[in-house]
């Protein structure tokens, strides 16, 4: 029989865009930093292409292999972003998941929408009041 028990520790799980990155860099950053037993993915959605940090965010991803993982999408459609955050949900070992979103009104609407239809209940939603 396979029993898998939960790792004990934390998941941060960034869904971000171009207007959400400059902001949650830094916490991304800072969640690596941090010594206790937890993972970070990061899904970047850039409609444009542009994916501002992408540099950083793979040197980050390959720096801290074990904890961190970076997903690129270059749609807002429902099935791909819906794959992505299936993605995310079905490879969690850790104890607990923390969802932040971050960017355009919009987008942060359609993407607590789509974590509440995956049973995702508790999202922090980070505002961009520059916008």
């Amino acid at each position: 029989m396979n029993e898998f028990s939960l790792i004990c520790g934390v998941h941060h799980c960034f869904i971000i865009d171009d207007v959400g990155i400059a902001t949650t860099f830094p916490k991304i950053k800072s969640k690596l930093a941090n010594q206790e037993t937890h993972h970070v993915s990061v899904l970047y959605i850039s409609q444009s292409n542009q994916f501002i940090f992408k540099k950083e965010l793979d040197l980050l991803e390959k720096l801290f292999a074990l904890q961190c993982i970076v997903f690129y999408e270059n749609t807002i459609e429902t099935k791909a972003i819906q794959a992505a955050l299936e993605t995310i949900l079905n490879i969690n070992v850790m104890s607990e998941m923390n969802f932040i979103v971050s960017g355009t009104k919009l987008f942060s609407n359609n993407i607590e929408n789509q974590l509440q239809f995956l049973g995702v209940k508790q999202i922090q939603i980070q505002e961009q009041y520059f916008v």
